[in-house]
């Protein structure tokens, strides 16, 4: 069964390379390949159907290295917490509880700006004891 290049990646590859805003870097060799038939891949490839024979396997180990993905970037829990408390909700809401506080004439006032500390006691932690849970699980 042959697969279409539409199959594998998306038919504007450049658009969907856009949106991910930086997340992942898509090679012009890799866009201008997935439009190409299977034919011409291989040729471009300078492989066969059957893959590499051993003699070429070797030759290209040694001149570009071995094939090995790159590992993640872990990140400490300092920088979990603070990338936490980074979100515009959080500083929106120190904002309106710091003005809700220096402005208070009575005790709603100051509840109103309690609640929101907790809100934003609570949004952090959730945050960081997800990101801290999806970073530690990450093989290394």
């Amino acid at each position: 069964m042959a697969l279409r290049a539409s199959s594998v990646l998306p038919r504007n590859i450049r658009a969907a390379a856009r949106r991910e805003s930086g997340a992942i870097q898509v090679s012009s060799r890799l866009i201008r390949i997935a439009a190409l038939s299977a034919a011409d891949v291989l040729s471009e490839l300078a492989t066969g159907p059957d893959g590499l024979t051993e003699e070429e396997a070797e030759r290209r180990l040694e001149e570009f290295g071995p094939n090995v993905v790159a590992r993640d970037e872990r990140f400490t829990r300092l920088r979990l917490f603070i990338r936490s408390c980074l979100n515009p909700l959080v500083i929106l809401l120190a904002v309106l509880a710091t003005i809700s506080f220096a402005t208070a004439q009575n005790t709603s006032d100051i509840v109103g700006g309690m609640l929101m500390i907790a809100m934003i006691v609570l949004g952090v932690s959730l945050r960081f004891i997800q990101e801290a849970r999806a970073d530690s699980a990450r093989p290394s």
